[in-house]
């Protein structure tokens, strides 16, 4: 039950409904908001806050508000409820405005209205606007001190198997997590007694297998416009959340089809899309056809 609290809070924000406060330990409901679909033409995805007068609303022609039903005579709600393998829903069901672009002035008016903005391409600019792993090293905090007095290094056993290794001290390079009250921080050693620089849990997981010299871990169909992450791994926070918000549906899992064990898919990814994600994980990424099918 504890982990599945936090996998839904992590699909919430992935899709852009919530903002989680890691230092205050709150989270806040995002404002409701229209992002565009990349490659389509008039397609939105409804993300933040979405109570059901809201739905409501933007489904009828008879809205006392006339700015309001002039826009829901321009535009079409589709939804779509994605599941996982086990035939359960994967996340909220997805709300989907398709709406002609030259009734754009209707458009933003009935948005206005209903309380709702109207964004462009979020996942695209998020994606080109994010820095890169080896950016987050010189920009980030570095730290004069540890943070803990019990490091732990991240270190794959005999077995290959990825484990938190206690260490007397944290100056060999890598990354390494100090349980502090209950919580757990997250620092990056550059180089033997180097920097020792702030990174989150996710981020320094990359930079540990780069470490490792793991660098193909991004497997890409062009075909099927599909990126895989293989590894068990899942890109940083705001690097997940601009994959998703390209479908507006949670990343899912795939079984192995050839390309190895991986964890994270994510669709409707072009190839601009899935090289930039390759550059800011250091990543080389690697071009597939073969098919895939999903876990059962």
């Amino acid at each position: 039950m504890g982990g599945a609290w936090r996998k839904s809070l992590g699909t919430l924000m992935s899709l852009g409904f919530i903002e989680r406060d890691y230092a205050r330990q709150e989270v806040a409901i995002a404002p409701a908001a229209l992002s565009a679909i990349p490659s389509s033409v008039g397609v939105f995805v409804l993300t933040g806050a979405r109570p059901r007068r809201l739905l409501e609303r933007m489904d009828d022609p008879n809205d006392p508000d006339a700015s309001v039903a002039a826009a829901v005579d321009t535009w079409v709600l589709h939804l779509r409820t994605a599941v996982d393998a086990t035939g359960h829903a994967a996340g909220p069901t997805t709300v989907y405005v398709e709406c002609e672009t030259a009734d754009n002035g209707v458009v933003q008016a009935g948005l206005s209205a209903l309380g709702v903005t109207l964004q462009g391409d979020v996942g695209t600019h998020l994606l080109e606007g994010l820095p890169s792993l080896r950016q987050l090293l010189v920009t980030g905090t570095q730290l004069t001190l540890s943070p803990g007095r019990e490091p732990r290094l991240r270190a794959m056993n005999a077995g290959g198997v990825w484990v938190w290794a206690p260490r007397n001290d944290d100056r060999a390079r890598g990354l390494y997590c100090y349980p502090i009250r209950g919580r757990r921080s997250f620092a990056w050693r550059t180089e033997p007694d180097g920097a020792l620089v702030a990174v989150d849990a996710d981020a320094g997981e990359w930079l540990a297998r780069l470490n490792r010299g793991q660098s193909t871990l991004l497997a890409y169909d062009p075909l099927g416009k599909k990126l895989v992450v293989r590894g068990g791994l899942q890109p940083p926070a705001l690097l997940h959340r601009a994959l998703c918000l390209r479908t507006g549906l949670p990343a899912y899992m795939m079984t192995s089809g050839g390309l190895g064990a991986y964890r994270w898919v994510y669709e409707n990814v072009d190839n601009v899309a899935a090289e930039r994600t390759a550059d800011l994980l250091g990543q080389t990424l690697q071009y597939t056809h073969r098919t895939m099918r999903t876990a059962s």
